[in-house]
């Protein structure tokens, strides 16, 4: 009988050091666990009080995917377009408009020359231009540049029938929305000193307020050469004009520097049309 009760408590002991044992060994396995998991103890806390389980908290430890974003809508239609080609003249204040094609070469010296000299300009985008140079359409935005819509294709647009001007100004105020986030803040027709009651019809119909036109015309896209272009500039800017240039003329982009110290040193402040035209 005193071996049986010795065979019993020695059974009793060896079960009970197995139970530490086991014990020990899940309190392993736990601290090894919380050493290697990425997801800490609020995520689980989190995930146990939502009964999603383990499945759910190992997709919280991964990066959350950001739904793709849309380019901004159309704005609605407006009335017609008014045609504006000088700002207000409270001052002496003028701006820089450049009819955006060219190589890539050209325009990105230009906002090179833009940014070291703190030259806001108005850049007047062609959207077959902008297709192919998309990085340096959100360049153009990123700086703080005026944009607007100059046609996709930069046809004569005073002679093309309304179905043509409208999707001219549509397809471009279209993609200056999907590179750069914004349908740009004017229109500006191709092919024209001018504009139509037709082309302020469709610009107002694609969301634009004002045509934008000009007073002050160098024709440097005609290459009078850089001295010309320079001359005609200075010579002929009042406080609240616009200038007309072309980012795609060499002759344009050589004088710009010299260009911007003849006009200020006339007294007139650079700004964009912006801010001059309300």
């Amino acid at each position: 009988m005193a071996l049986d009760r010795r065979q019993f408590m020695l059974g009793l002991l060896g079960a009970g050091l197995g139970m530490g044992a086991a014990s020990c060994s899940s309190a392993s396995r736990g601290s090894l666990a919380a050493s290697t998991d990425p997801t800490d103890s609020s995520d689980a806390t989190s995930s146990r009080a939502t009964g999603t389980g383990a499945s759910s908290a190992t997709t919280s430890a991964s990066p959350a995917t950001s739904p793709p974003t849309s380019p901004p809508t159309a704005p609605p239609p407006l009335g017609p377009a008014r045609y504006v080609s000088r700002g207000t003249t409270v001052s002496k204040r003028i701006a820089l408009t450049f009819h955006t094609e060219g190589t890539t070469a050209q325009v990105t010296r230009l906002l090179d020359m833009a940014k070291t000299l703190e030259v806001p300009l108005t850049m007047l985008i062609v959207g077959e231009w902008l297709d192919q140079n998309r990085d340096l359409g959100r360049r153009i935005a990123d700086a703080g540049h005026d944009c607007g819509n100059h046609t996709y294709s930069h046809l004569s647009l005073p002679d093309q029938k309304r179905d043509v001007v409208a999707n001219e100004i549509a397809r471009c105020a279209e993609l200056l929305r999907k590179v750069t986030g914004t349908g740009g803040k004017w229109f500006r027709p191709s092919g024209s000193n001018s504009t139509t009651a037709l082309i302020n019809e469709e610009a107002g119909k694609a969301g634009y307020p004002v045509v934008l036109g000009f007073d002050t015309d160098p024709l440097d896209y005609q290459d009078p050469g850089s001295a010309t272009v320079r001359s005609r500039v200075a010579s002929n800017i009042q406080a609240g004009s616009i200038v007309s240039l072309h980012a795609q003329h060499q002759g344009t982009i050589d004088v710009f520097e010299s260009m911007v110290a003849a006009i200020r040193d006339k007294g007139f402040m650079l700004v964009r049309a912006s801010d001059l035209v309300s």
